[in-house]
């Protein structure tokens, strides 16, 4: 900090508050504590070195091998287990005690038996017992949840090894499977704890991981730039959010505006966070087969949306309850897609309900938005089932089907097959559980040879209303568990036929079709392919999808800053291979000029095989011939060399000049080994212009494509040429205030300024006297004031001796003269023990400019030099004889010269045309009513006796030739006509200090901007350090200045 004075602002409490907001709370209250002791004592905050040690010994405590909590509470665990945690964990798992009675086993679903006793999961290979234990985010100890093996304190015994593993996942290379799953295990932690969290409200009946469902809908999220590149994914509709957020992966597939901002989000389990994060605007979302576009407000990105995929509602969840079952065909299948979107209730149109429907009380509830059905609840019905009459395990039904008219007829009985099908599965589900048979073997019937077709299709897709059927049949079956049965040997159609008793009798209907009786069953029968023209497919459209193979070794250049660092690090790195293969001793020597030579050609050639790849090829096939003369290196004649380097030709092949010079490698200009290049060079020329700098480049043997671009736009963002040579900021011109464009009494709004000294004589001594300037914003007439000195007292009798002659006076614009801010308080102080009707009455507002922006006063800074050129002739011969009443008498007069300028050029030479329009024209007609009195006056009355309306006459004249002749002509910018880009904060600027070198100029950092009512920055807060000696030693404060832009230098812009 001593050597780089810009390190100083760490000593700043700002700065040191936002690191005690990363640290524990207990921390954070004992670095309070002597922060406090330490202001008590020396009478200021402490400074950084302080903090830094007070870190360091906190750290030194914690980290205590034998003393600290850690090392205590470590050694506690390993004496005893804790039992207050295991009663916590009773108390916890209390709401789950029919689960923890009859037991459940993941992999089959069965109950009665836990998973390392399952059957179908001892039957499988090793492998694939591993993979499901990973997938499901089990403990490789025991194969419960909740939990990771490192953490596990009931590890199973293998029989076989006497391990502490689960004995069925047992194998000769188990300890390296193991260790490769473990670090599985531990990337995913944060997802593990959240699946622990969100099993403590599961429902005991319910098989699978959850039987809750919420308001999640897949939709297509797009930008308004690209509307038709659209992206799927779930959206997640929280009426209890207040901000819509939005995945990072799925942002940045989308085309739109994002800003980086920082988030502060309350969550249940901390009330503030701030994070970073990207706001995003410009987008919209519709249905996923909805049409209907939804805009979205500002986005937020997140790494992660906290939401079981379990959650989300199927078709399945439909079927599950008679009152939903109409919704079947209008929830999509489940997708293949993240949840990348949570809409809060700032977009009230996406949570809009448009229908309900409801059923019994603790029934779950649907609603339809504009993005599609949902479903909320409970999603599978906790009731039992009361049709068992059909124990057998093989199922024959028939759906009894109603007459249609033969347009439609193919497409219902489809429908009514497979809702016939779905019937039978449940029942059977039922059937199975009840048994509780293991290896039960199951068969359906059916007579329908599409709905065959259609569950042994995997190529094909189909509309929603097939495609959830089938995935709810395929749930349970198997394509091979389904036959064909034939109508004769159905006995489901008698009931929808129609039979006598007779017939009844000799019928198979209460025996089932013969082949059920036979020892095998008969050989299945060859299923038909769906048609292509079937009216249940949905059409699916191919694109061409073009994929890049990226040089990881090329990317990883990237990260590298510097040029002679990449080459070192590549010349180390193959130096490094070369040992490994034996082929070199090994040495920690610094690598040779030989090595980074080689180094530089191996880094060049991976450039330009990734840039020049069709280029390389062409010119290794015509060996010698032009490139085509589109092509962007016909005019450099290229040639491969030796080292298969792509070289210039060019024409100075007989030259005396070394190879490399001669035939330069070629470099395309958007690669980052390029603007490396660019920014060495540039060092090594000490940071001159554009043209030393290419030649530099060129003279090392290197030709970049479009050099001249690459090495300008290097130096537009190099921090060292900005300060030596960038102009200071700019902005456009601000538009006229109000009070200059609106029409209003003389010297209602006024801009002030003092100027000289004059010297002048009292007696036989010499004082100083100066002039105080009263300019009129709208009708631009100066009165002018004598000053003892700069004090607040004689600014103060001037004021008063002003209001006493020209009248009340509603603002005052200055610049932050000592005079004038005294003045301001002043009047603060006189008008705090004023009711509102008198502080309106006398009140005077002050609005300063900023300092060192002289030109925001321009329209009174200017009448100031008027004035000095008047005087300067009226002094020039009476200067030794000057008093202060001459002084006053020489002031009033050049008021009433420049009160007589004419405002306009217009009719100035025109003899036959009215007067110029001067200030005078309305002061001399001054009068005590503020407002004109109401009427229209014409031209009439200049010749009545009434001379009230004669004077109020040429009033309303000189106003109306005002706005016609002096208003308009200030329409026009003359300075400064375009708008830049803003200041932002935390941007690093110089501050422009006209008695300084421009080296010496202060470093400081923009800690606030002031935008104006057009959105443009004009005026900035600084923050700058100021230095100086106490008792010999350098002493460091932290200033804050104010200063407009046109006084700054941006070095670096915030990201």
């Amino acid at each position: 900090m001593p050597h780089i004075k810009t390190l100083e602002v760490l000593n700043d409490c700002n700065e040191s508050q936002q690191i005690l907001m990363k640290l524990p709370d207990w921390l954070v209250s004992g670095w309070n504590r002597k922060a406090m002791e330490a202001r008590h004592a020396n009478g200021g905050y402490p400074p950084f070195k302080v903090f830094v040690d007070f870190i360091s010994k906190e750290a030194d405590l914690a980290c205590d091998p034998i003393s600290s909590i850690q090392a205590i509470r470590s050694v506690e665990s390993e004496k005893t287990k804790n039992p207050i945690s295991q009663t916590i964990q009773a108390k916890t798992l209390s709401t789950n005690t029919t689960q923890s009675s009859i037991p459940t086993c993941i992999f089959c679903k069965g109950t009665g038996h836990v998973l390392p006793k399952c059957r179908k999961f001892v039957e499988k290979t090793v492998e694939d017992r591993i993979k499901f234990v990973y997938a499901e985010r089990l403990c490789f100890g025991c194969l419960n949840t909740g939990h990771q093996s490192k953490a596990c304190n009931d590890k199973s015994t293998c029989e076989k090894c006497q391990r502490r593993h689960p004995t069925c996942l047992h194998d000769d290379k188990f300890k390296g499977k193991m260790s490769t799953t473990f670090n599985g295990d531990d990337i995913s932690k944060d997802k593990t704890d959240t699946k622990e969290i969100a099993a403590t409200t599961n429902r005991v009946i319910q098989e699978g991981p959850s039987t809750q469902t919420s308001a999640i809908i897949p939709v297509w999220v797009s930008s308004t730039k690209q509307p038709e590149q659209e992206v799927l994914v779930y959206a997640l509709l929280d009426t209890q959010s207040d901000t819509t957020f939005i995945l990072d992966e799925v942002a940045q597939n989308l085309d739109t505006n994002k800003e980086n901002v920082r988030l502060r989000l309350s969550t249940m389990s901390t009330k503030s966070t701030v994070i970073p994060c990207q706001k995003l605007t410009e987008l919209q979302v519709r249905g996923y087969d909805l049409e209907k576009m939804i805009p979205l407000p500002p986005l937020f990105t997140r790494e992660f949306i906290p939401v079981d995929r379990s959650h989300i509602p199927t078709s399945e969840t439909a079927l599950k309850w008679p009152h939903l079952e109409q919704l079947a065909d209008k929830i999509p299948p489940p997708l293949d897609c993240e949840v990348g979107l949570l809409i809060g209730y700032n977009c009230q149109q996406a949570l809009l309900p448009r229908e309900i429907l409801s059923g019994k009380d603790n029934y779950p509830y649907a609603q339809r938005t504009d993005l599609g059905w949902s479903i909320v609840g409970c999603s599978n019905p906790a009731k039992d089932y009361c049709d068992t009459i059909g124990t057998s395990h093989r199922i024959v039904v028939r759906q009894v089907t109603p007459a249609v008219q033969p347009a439609i007829q193919l497409k219902r009985e489809v429908h009514f097959e497979l809702s016939s099908a779905v019937t039978s599965v449940r029942n059977g589900d039922v059937i199975k559980r009840e048994l509780e048979i293991e290896n039960l073997q199951e068969y359906y019937w059916t007579d329908s040879k599409v709905v065959l077709g259609y569950l042994n299709n995997d190529a094909k897709s189909f509309h929603t209303f097939v495609a959830n059927r089938i995935q709810r049949i395929r749930s349970s079956t198997n394509p091979e568990q389904w036959r064909h049965v034939s109508s004769e040997n159905n006995p489901a159609d008698y009931a929808s036929r129609g039979l006598s008793a007779v017939q009844l009798k000799e019928s198979n209907w209460l025996k089932g079709p013969d082949f059920l009786f036979q020892l095998n069953l008969p050989c299945e029968e060859k299923v038909r392919a769906v048609e292509t023209d079937d009216p249940e497919l949905r059409k699916v459209h191919v694109h061409t999808v073009k994929t890049k193979e990226e040089n990881s070794l090329l990317n990883r250049f990237s990260k590298f800053s510097d040029w002679s660092r990449t080459v070192r690090a590549v010349a180390r790195l193959k130096r490094f291979v070369r040992e490994s293969r034996r082929l070199q001793p090994r040495t920690n020597e610094a690598t040779n000029l030989a090595e980074r030579r080689e180094a530089e050609i191996f880094i060049i050639k991976l450039v330009q095989e990734e840039a020049f790849t069709e280029e390389i090829k062409t010119v290794q096939l015509q060996k010698g011939s032009t490139l085509n003369k589109h092509n962007k290196l016909h005019l450099l004649n290229a040639f491969l060399d030796k080292n298969n380097v792509l070289r210039v030709g060019g024409r100075l092949s007989q030259s005396a000049l070394h190879h490399d010079i001669k035939h330069p490698a070629i470099l395309p200009k958007k690669a980052h080994v390029s603007a490396l290049l660019v920014k060495h060079h540039h060092e090594r020329v000490h940071h001159q212009g554009r043209g030393m700098t290419m030649n530099e480049v060129r003279a090392n043997g290197i030709w970049i494509l479009g050099c001249g671009n690459v090495v300008s736009s290097h130096i537009y963002k190099c921090v060292k040429c900005r300060k030596y040579r960038r102009t200071t900021e700019t902005q456009q011109m601000a538009d006229l205030p109000e009070d200059r464009t609106e029409t209003s009494t003389p010297f209602t709004y006024c801009g002030i300024d003092c100027f000289g000294p004059f010297i002048v004589k009292e007696g036989r001594k010499e004082v100083k006297r100066y002039g105080l300037l009263f300019t009129c914003l709208c009708s631009r007439a100066v009165h002018i004031e004598t000053l003892d000195d700069l004090t607040t007292d004689a600014f103060m009798n001037a004021l008063r001796t002003m209001v006493a002659i020209r009248g009340p006076v509603r603002q005052l614009r200055c610049d932050q003269g000592t005079n004038f801010i005294g003045a301001k308080r002043e009047f603060s102080e006189l008008l705090k023990g004023m009711d509102q009707e008198r502080q309106r009455a006398i009140g005077c507002e002050f609005v300063m400019n900023v300092p060192s922006a002289s030109h925001m006063g321009g329209v009174w800074e200017r009448q100031i030099r008027t004035i000095r050129s008047i005087l300067t002739v009226m002094l020039d011969k009476s200067a030794s004889r000057l008093d202060t009443t001459t002084l006053r008498t020489f002031l009033y007069e050049t008021m009433a010269i420049i009160n007589s300028r004419p405002l306009s050029v217009e009719h100035l030479h025109d003899l036959t045309g009215p007067e110029p329009l001067t200030p005078n024209h309305i002061i001399t007609m001054k009068s005590s009513v503020i407002l004109p009195p109401p009427g229209e006056f014409c031209k009439e009355d200049l010749y009545l006796r009434k001379r009230w309306r004669r004077v109020q006459f040429l009033a309303n004249e000189f106003w109306r030739r005002w706005k016609r002749e002096y208003l308009l002509n200030l329409q026009q910018r003359q300075k400064w006509p375009k708008a830049s880009q803003n200041s932002q904060v935390d941007d690093i600027v110089i501050l422009r200090d006209d008695n300084l070198p421009r080296n010496e100029w202060k470093l400081a950092r923009v800690v606030e901007t002031h935008p104006g009512t057009d959105g443009l920055v004009r005026k900035l807060k600084l923050l700058v350090s100021n230095t100086t000696l106490d008792k010999g030693k350098p002493h460091t404060r932290l200033v804050y200045l104010e200063r407009p832009i046109h006084k700054v230098v941006t070095l670096l812009q915030a990201t």
